[in-house]
């Protein structure tokens, strides 16, 4: 399918009531065919919930092994309650989010999976984004005083030894996160 002529002049395209499991495999076909086009290589899927979201993560799995996908959910609390949201969904907004921020050399394509309630909620601006990221690989060197001071001020706790989220333990060249 020639999406080119789909494309509205803003670089947008609408799909409207596509069956669940077609719109997977539409959706990737059209990432697929705008890739490497001097266009984003990011697009979005807004699903209308969270069950409709996993459903098309689920399906892309499979129709789109070659994208990446990243779940963008929304938050499990309001605003002003009195819990704070949990710390996988803190992690997964945060995850796409620094993935999003980032300059790669990966030139696979990408697709943000969201819900509307995502899309409403606040996110921090890029530069803080990058600010609050660190990218470490095999075969690195770091600097534990400068790690250290990284997840202190990214709202890490050190401990003694690592049993919740948040949490990191140096023990000589062995860092737990």
């Amino acid at each position: 399918m020639d999406f080119d002529k789909l494309i509205h002049a803003k670089g947008q395209l609408t799909v409207c009531a596509a069956p669940e499991g077609a719109d997977a495999m539409l959706f990737a076909d059209m990432v697929r065919a705008r890739h490497g086009k001097d266009v984003s290589s990011a697009a979005l899927y807004v699903a209308r919930d969270d069950a409709q979201a996993a459903a098309f993560l689920a399906t892309s799995a499979f129709f789109a092994d070659d994208i990446t996908l990243l779940p963008f959910p929304a938050w499990d609390c309001l605003p002003y309650d009195r819990v704070s949201p949990k710390v996988e969904i803190i992690s997964q907004r945060m995850a796409a989010l620094a993935r999003l921020t980032k300059d790669s050399e990966d030139a696979s394509p990408i697709i943000v999976v969201t819900t509307v309630n995502a899309l409403l909620q606040r996110v921090p601006p890029k530069d803080i984004i990058r600010a609050a990221s660190f990218h470490a690989a095999p075969g690195n060197v770091l600097d534990i005083d400068a790690l250290t001071a990284f997840l202190a001020r990214n709202g890490y706790a050190r401990a003694s030894t690592v049993r919740e989220p948040g949490e990191f333990a140096i023990r000589g060249g062995i860092i737990d996160i």
